[in-house]
């Protein structure tokens, strides 16, 4: 069965945020068999006016159907009248796993902090965990790199600051003496960032 389709809101009038930052933030949750599924978040300007990308999503567990929480900001270009915001799935007309989209919010962020460009560009592996895995951080992400893992509670259990240069880096983390569960790991770099939930297990 061929699955290829876009879940989108009604139109929304976002004209009058011209030139501040409107932030789409959504909970998500996703397989991917092999490379078939394909999940995505989009806009358009207008009902009848074609999808722009925003960003390709990964799953957040690909053993599970574990639920991820992720913002990314609208250009300027998508704060018209009629402006809509869609998810798209597709299967590749192969047996696939599939993607679901909840708790979807659009609203003025206010704070000093922006999410990253690409919130995606960051890669941790393996999560689920052990414990213990690595942060791959992207080729042209450089300067001082704040980490910061949080439990359920929000304590801090790990704080890493690193100073990186222009090229890939990839930076091993181990917490295999803290209890198993889920808890959100932070990265901070150049007034952006990015997170991610890990799970221990």
């Amino acid at each position: 069965i061929s699955v290829k389709d876009y879940l989108f809101t009604p139109p929304v009038d976002l004209s009058s945020y011209s030139g501040k930052t409107i932030t789409l933030k959504f909970a998500y949750t996703m397989r991917k068999y092999r490379t078939y599924d394909k999940f995505s978040a989009h806009y358009r300007v207008a009902p009848d006016s074609a999808w722009v990308k925003l960003v390709d999503l990964k799953p957040p567990s690909l053993t599970t159907w574990l639920w991820d929480t992720t913002q990314v900001n609208l250009p300027d270009k998508a704060l018209t009248k009629t402006a809509q915001v869609g998810f798209y799935y597709d299967n590749s007309n192969q047996f696939a796993w599939g993607a679901a989209v909840d708790d979807v919010e659009l609203f003025l962020n206010t704070t000093s902090t922006k999410v990253m460009e690409n919130p995606l560009t960051v890669r941790v592996f393996p999560n689920p965990s052990q414990g213990s895995f690595n942060i791959e951080l992207p080729s042209g992400m450089s300067g001082k790199v704040d980490i910061v893992m949080y439990n359920l509670k929000g304590q801090i259990i790990l704080e890493k600051t690193i100073d990186k240069n222009s090229g890939t880096l990839v930076e091993k983390i181990d917490v295999s003496t803290r209890a198993k569960g889920i808890y959100q790991l932070v990265i901070r770099v150049n007034n952006a960032e990015w997170k991610q939930k890990l799970t221990i297990q």
